[in-house]
């Protein structure tokens, strides 16, 4: 399936949330799915540890760091009160057009350089890499992105909602929704036990 095709199926699903903020735009829906991409690139360059060498991937695990830096400084700028903004601006920093352009062309540079380094490893890698249990790297990282996207796009962080042992609920369906479009072949449901698991790790560490 081609990447416009799959994109537009994403922008679908997120559309399709019935908790979704009525202040979510088709620019913030568009940088999801850019940024969902970055995670399923990423992840696959990771799992393709004998195609890669080990700057390569150290390169890699940092430009990603990066990104969820970049990120996180957008989200932090967007919603500093006016007296924050305002002594930026008073030390000559614009806070509006940095942050912004930064993180959207990062994203972009990274998604094509990792789409083509991807491309190449799958051609031109000669090592077999046939683990016992192969890892789902890009499944996990795919995952943990929609886990705190969701809050974004609905205001509400993903809750544990099973039955006999078994995700459901709308969070679950998104994520297996995802899973399709992306033909990420792992199983939805212990990815999100999996992050569930984590995140509780993390609560009682805090």
């Amino acid at each position: 399936m081609a990447e416009d095709i799959k994109k537009a199926k994403l922008k679908k699903e997120i559309r399709n949330l019935s908790r979704l903020r009525s202040d979510i735009n088709d620019e913030k829906i568009d940088q999801i799915c850019s940024e969902i991409f970055l995670c399923l690139l990423l992840g696959q360059n990771n799992e393709l540890p004998h195609a890669m060498s080990s700057s390569e991937k150290k390169a890699i695990s940092e430009l990603k760091k990066f990104e969820k830096l970049a990120f996180s400084l957008a989200r932090h700028i967007q919603t500093m009160h006016n007296s924050a903004r305002n002594m930026l601006e008073d030390r000559g920093v614009n806070p509006n057009i940095s942050s912004h352009l930064l993180k959207d062309q990062l994203i972009e540079y990274i998604r094509l350089s990792l789409k083509n380094r991807t491309e190449f490893s799958k051609k031109h890698s000669e090592k077999k890499y046939s683990p016992r249990r192969p890892k789902k790297i890009a499944a996990e990282w795919v995952t943990e992105y929609l886990f705190d996207s969701y809050e974004i796009l609905t205001g509400e962080r993903p809750k544990r909602n099973s039955r006999d042992g078994y995700e459901q609920g709308e969070f679950f369906e998104f994520v297996k929704k995802v899973f399709s479009i992306l033909e990420v072949n792992a199983s939805a449901d212990a990815q999100l036990r999996r992050v569930f698991k984590s995140e509780k790790t993390k609560a009682k560490n805090a």
